[in-house]
């Protein structure tokens, strides 16, 4: 067997249970605490890539064609809820 590798019985070939640990060192878990730190500034970090790379999307204005098929999906839906 290689190196690192676990065996049939999950466990490592010297006879240690063998851990792994996440890719990013655990700062995903730390990320994932509401209310930590890490999880304020990951939301900051995020927000501002995320608006760097998406905001002139967003400030695009909505095609008409599009605004008119989802007035008509609209209207079939309250159709359908008025008809029950």
């Amino acid at each position: 067997m290689g190196k690192g590798r676990k065996n049939s019985k999950g466990t490592h070939p010297q006879g240690k249970t063998a851990k792994r640990l996440p890719e990013d060192g655990g700062t995903a878990a730390a990320a994932s605490v509401p209310g930590s730190t890490t999880d304020v500034a990951f939301e900051e970090w995020l927000r501002q890539k995320l608006t760097i790379l998406y905001g002139p999307v967003v400030d695009e204005p909505i095609p008409e064609e599009l605004l008119k098929l989802i007035a008509g999906f609209q209207k079939e839906k309250n159709n359908k809820v008025s008809e029950s």
